[in-house]
C-alpha cells in the first residue's frame, strides 16, 4: 500500500477471517501468530505490564509485571467464585522484525467471592519472567480469552 504524503507511515491489520465460526475454532494457534505479524495491537483484551531487563545471568532476563482489564475477560461461576483461562504468548524480536524467541503459556485463575471487588476495579495481575535473547529488540505480548476468543495484544520496545 501507498501514500502520496513523503512522512506517513501506515499502521493496518494483515487480514481478517471471513469464514464460518466452526472454522475459525480450528485455527486458533494461527491466530495468536497473525497477531505478531500485525502491526497495530489488537485490542480485545486490555493488557498493561510493566517490564525490566535484568543483565544478571550470561543472557539475561525479562521481568513482566502483566495485569488483565477485567472489563475484557470472562469469568465462569464456580464454588465460592469465579475462574477464568488465557492463553499467553511472549515472542522477542531483533531489529528486523525476525523472532528470536517465543513463549507460550495458558493461565487458569480465580477469583474468590470475598476477592470480587478487588478484581473488578484491579483485573488480574501476575508476573512472569522469560530470558532475554540477545538481539531483541522488541516483546510482543499476546493473550487471548480461552472462552470468547477475545485477542489483545502489546508491542513493548526492549533496551
Amino acid at each position: 500500500m501507498k501514500v502520496n504524503s513523503p512522512h506517513a507511515q501506515l499502521f493496518y491489520r494483515q487480514g481478517y477471517y471471513a469464514g464460518k465460526a466452526d472454522d475459525a475454532l480450528h485455527e486458533r494457534k494461527p491466530e495468536l501468530e497473525t497477531a505478531l505479524l500485525n502491526q497495530v495491537d489488537a485490542a480485545g483484551i486490555g493488557i498493561t505490564a510493566r517490564v525490566n531487563t535484568t543483565p544478571g545471568s550470561p543472557r539475561g532476563t525479562i521481568d513482566i509485571q502483566l495485569n488483565l482489564d477485567p472489563a475484557t475477560l470472562s469469568l465462569r461461576a464456580q464454588p465460592g467464585g469465579w475462574a477464568g483461562e488465557v492463553e499467553e504468548m511472549f515472542v522477542q524480536t531483533n531489529e528486523s522484525g525476525n523472532m528470536l524467541a517465543k513463549v507460550s503459556d495458558k493461565k487458569h485463575f480465580e477469583v474468590a467471592t470475598a476477592n470480587r471487588v478487588g478484581y473488578d476495579s484491579h483485573g488480574v495481575t501476575w508476573p512472569m519472567s522469560i530470558p532475554l535473547t540477545e538481539g531483541a529488540t522488541k516483546l510482543t505480548i499476546v493473550i487471548r480469552d480461552s472462552k470468547t476468543e477475545h485477542l489483545g495484544s502489546l508491542t513493548i520496545p526492549l533496551e
